[in-house]
């Protein structure tokens, strides 16, 4: 079994979220995020069209004198029934724009999109040049039924790279979904998803199959259970290895009469070692069906302690003015970081802060900011949080600048830039692994950089994974996404 657990620094700023709004309609067209880093902030302003959708991001820096300067800046174009046409990414340099990515994206009658086209700089670092592309057939009921991506060879033209089929059952479920990749000029089998369903359409099993010496082997299965209400009260994870199953992470839920979910309890392997009743979440309500209060439990002694609380609080409109999160270290109760939001008197959100409990004082700068906009002026602190995460390590990771992920979150796939410079290095493969250290998927990178294609480079596969959060481990470079 190949596992590890992330040893990582993380790095975590504070950032002010400031939304500016037409005082008539309440509608937002600009907020200002300001993030602070150790080597100054980053001003982030975002615009929006009177369909509230983003139509610009603009980045900007300080230089020496500590003035804000333009670093990039991303553009998109919408049709008439709002769907995303154009996406462009610019960086400014030498005094001017430079266009270094578009993405455009086709749909037909009925909205659905069928093809989305990926451009960026390659090869020469000069040309704009499409890398990836994919096209999506439809039924008459708008499932889809079959999605080719195509990808750009590392030296060469596109050429197909992975292709997935689905079927659905008579009320639209999805009940299987074929996925091929390209190999010598043809496609060949690669992965199998099963899913089944009981009376009332709620998903019971989703099995995974890889395809391997010619056979499909298991790969990974999903269990659900429901209660008499038909809520899901049950969720059990399982790897398939050497022709048997082994259960690495079980989910218990509990809900009270109205169907709020209360509790969650996990179970889970660790180290080879099953783990039952490792953690548990409780959940309580105001009467006004708010959330209350969250709490984190360890089993000690055969009973659950409370190690953490996360608490909320409103304002009389009902809107959050404040979330609190506590963690109990040597039986004490310590604030651990807290969001604080605030409104205008219109109750619109205008400043979200987010602050980190250090030296018995929440952590901050005397640094004062101010923005101001055509129909607001903002101040506000910030401030710079310099925390680490250190787990138990069994594998030493080297976190890395020159690797990113997008999209991220993602829901099919995930692209990685900046991943050609670590060719040549050593690196045969990029990982996937859950938040237990386990690897959930791989591709990869055969050949030499010549054969290397902008499938196994720039995107990978992760329609098969459940939602939740995973890292990417390429060589020593390990990055954080959320699978949606």
């Amino acid at each position: 079994m190949k596992n590890f657990i992330i040893n990582l620094v993380i790095i975590l700023s504070t950032y002010t979220i400031l939304y500016s709004q037409v005082p008539e309609s309440g509608r937002v067209v600009e907020s200002i995020i300001v993030k602070g880093l150790k080597s100054g902030t980053t001003k982030i302003t975002i615009h929006y069209n009177q369909d509230m959708l983003r139509e610009s991001i603009y980045y900007e820096k300080p230089d020496t004198n500590g003035i804000y300067q333009p670093s990039s800046k991303y553009l998109y174009e919408y049709n008439e029934f709002g769907k995303f046409t154009l996406f462009q990414n610019m960086v400014f340099t030498g005094g001017e724009w430079v266009l270094y990515e578009k993405r455009i994206a086709e749909y037909n009658l009925s909205g659905n999109e069928i093809r989305s086209i990926s451009m960026n700089i390659f090869g020469n670092m000069v040309d704009l040049d499409t890398i990836s592309m994919r096209e999506t057939t439809y039924d008459e009921f708008g499932n889809i039924i079959e999605r080719i991506d195509k990808f750009k060879v590392y030296g060469g033209g596109m050429q197909n790279s992975k292709r997935n089929t689905f079927e659905y059952t008579a009320s639209n479920k999805v009940k299987s979904q074929s996925i091929y990749k390209w190999e010598n000029n043809a496609w060949v089998n690669y992965g199998l998803i099963h899913k089944s369903y009981n009376e009332y359409d709620s998903l019971i099993c989703d099995s995974t199959f890889m395809w391997k010496e010619n056979d499909w082997v298991n790969s990974m299965l999903y269990i659900y259970g429901y209660d008499d209400a038909r809520n899901l009260s049950l969720l059990e994870i399982y790897i398939n290895e050497d022709n048997q199953w082994i259960k690495m992470e079980q989910y218990r839920y509990g809900y009270d009469e109205k169907r709020r979910r209360v509790e969650t309890i996990k179970s889970m392997r660790v180290h080879d070692e099953w783990v039952e009743n490792s953690g548990r979440v409780t959940v309580e309500y105001r009467s006004d069906g708010q959330i209350a209060n969250e709490k984190g439990y360890n089993l000690e002694n055969s009973e659950w302690k409370v190690v953490a609380v996360t608490e909320y609080k409103y304002n009389g409109d009902n809107k959050n003015t404040e979330i609190l999160y506590k963690i109990l270290v040597e039986d004490v109760w310590t604030n651990n970081y807290r969001y604080i939001y605030e409104y205008s008197n219109d109750n619109i959100l205008q400043n979200l802060k987010y602050q980190v409990w250090k030296d018995n004082d929440w952590q901050k700068s005397d640094n004062l900011l101010i923005f101001r906009d055509k129909y607001n002026v903002y101040s506000y602190n910030c401030y710079e949080l310099n925390l680490q995460w250190l787990p138990l390590s069994v594998e030493e990771l080297q976190v890395l600048s020159q690797i990113s992920l997008y999209p991220n979150p993602a829901s099919d796939y995930i692209g990685i830039n900046g991943l050609y410079q670590t060719l040549g290095n050593g690196i045969e493969k990029v990982q996937i692994f859950n938040t237990l250290g386990i690897e959930v998927g791989q591709s990869s990178l055969t050949g030499d950089n010549s054969q290397v294609t902008m499938q196994d480079l720039l995107k990978i596969n992760i329609s098969q994974l459940p939602a939740g959060v995973y890292f990417v481990k390429v060589g020593g470079t390990v990055i954080k996404f959320v699978k949606i």
